[in-house]
């Protein structure tokens, strides 16, 4: 089981790392990508993605070093996420890139897809990607033989 952990802090580890390295990291990339908001949604939405990936980031490295506080970090991260899936990726953006394929050379219609299904089938594995993975570490980060390899808080964490 300690393999298990180590992979899934690596993977909190390195999806924030993947996400400060790319375009959505910038604030005016972020703010193109979603222009269909108001200014105001938008900076909200950025804020509240980049506090999310430090978070991750955060519960990530700390599962790692075996510090409690960063599981229960994680596994509060996870509940997040499954409550809030539907609003992470939208429709509407996923149609938008969905529509920008044709730029990178992929033609969906050679395929005989249309751009909302392949958008509704991408999104369908966005959430089943997110849920799926919250929900079996949310599982196995309060099994007790996981559970013990933390150090408890009231050390603090040490």
């Amino acid at each position: 089981m300690s393999r298990v952990v180590n992979i899934f802090g690596m993977a909190l580890l390195l999806s924030s790392v993947q996400w400060f390295l790319s375009a959505y990291a910038s604030y005016p990339a972020y703010c193109q990508i979603f222009s269909y908001m108001t200014e105001n949604q938008a900076q909200i939405r950025y804020l509240l993605s980049l506090m999310g990936r430090l978070v991750a980031f955060t519960a990530g490295l700390g599962i790692l070093w075996r510090i409690n506080y960063c599981r229960l970090l994680g596994i509060l991260l996870c509940s997040t996420t499954i409550l809030t899936f539907y609003w992470k990726h939208p429709v509407f953006l996923m149609e938008k890139i969905v529509n920008r394929l044709p730029e990178y050379g992929i033609y969906l219609y050679r395929y005989g897809i249309d751009a909302k299904t392949a958008a509704s089938y991408a999104l369908r594995v966005l959430y089943v990607n997110d849920l799926l993975f919250a929900t079996v570490f949310i599982f196995i980060f309060t099994r007790p033989s996981v559970v013990k390899q933390f150090k408890p808080l009231r050390d603090g964490g040490k």
